[in-house]
């Protein structure tokens, strides 16, 4: 979409033919930015697909891992949700965000172990922040009799 004044010049300069279908790592960031509108319409459900596609032909942009699991989880899907953040802890294991929502993830599904284990990891990069803090805190509290 903002891509058009990039296209108009490379059309020009002979570098792109008009009836060549665009590369589909070009069409994911479409397909994302639609993601992230349906998001904002409050259709979760519907966003999946695009994210889904944006991963498929960019698997190592971080966006979409981070907002796919936004919508399973507003779909109460938390496994999935799961899944995508761990696929992008593989990528990156120092990834803030999923640290964090596998941090809050496991803490809903009631599993203050695994929930730690990633604030934790958290915590070393962030020693600074009080909220993360209270989280940890609260969950040692937690799991004790």
């Amino acid at each position: 979409m903002r891509r058009a004044p990039v296209l108009a010049v490379l059309l020009l300069a002979g570098c792109v033919r008009p009836d060549m279908p665009p590369a589909p790592e070009e069409v994911a960031l479409d397909r994302f930015e639609i993601g992230e509108r349906l998001m904002a319409d409050g259709r979760p459900a519907d966003a999946i697909p695009e994210f889904e596609y944006a991963l498929q032909h960019r698997w190592r942009w971080k966006a979409p891992y981070v907002q796919l699991a936004k919508c399973h989880e507003t779909l109460g899907r938390d496994e999935a949700a799961i899944g995508a953040l761990e696929k992008l802890l593989r990528m990156d294991p120092n990834d803030d965000d999923a640290l964090r929502g596998l941090g809050r993830l496991y803490d809903r599904r009631g599993d203050p172990r695994r929930a730690l284990e990633h604030y934790r990891r958290l915590w070393q990069r962030h020693p600074e922040d009080s909220a993360l803090a209270g989280e940890i805190a609260r969950l040692e509290a937690k799991g004790k009799p």
